[in-house]
């Protein structure tokens, strides 16, 4: 769910025979995808697009991270947070790709 489309090839290699690939965050014109029918077929794998989501779903992913936090070290993909006073300095940040999100909190 990061919206790069670049990392799903990698994604694709990763998936189970069977499995199912969910893309959202990808909402912009430069989503094109680089992937062949063979990655799908070969694999039998189901892709599907998520526009919208209801609350139902962001619980669960909420419950998700709870239950993995101490598992993947979700805090390397985002910076620590920046004062809204701080915008441009974020913003600069941003600019330089080191981190998946920028924080910037009121």
């Amino acid at each position: 769910m990061c919206g790069i489309p670049g990392v799903v090839p990698e994604g694709i290699k990763l998936l189970r025979a069977g499995g199912v690939y969910v893309l959202a965050g990808m909402v912009h014109p430069e989503s094109k995808l680089n992937m062949t029918g063979e990655q799908i077929i070969r694999k039998c794998i189901t892709i599907k697009g998520v526009h919208n989501y209801g609350p139902k779903h962001l619980d669960g992913a909420v419950a998700f991270l709870a239950r993995t936090c101490n598992k993947y070290p979700y805090e390397e993909l985002f910076s620590e947070p920046f004062k809204l006073t701080d915008f441009e300095t974020a913003l600069e940040l941003s600019k330089q790709q080191r981190f998946y999100r920028v924080c910037v909190e009121p």
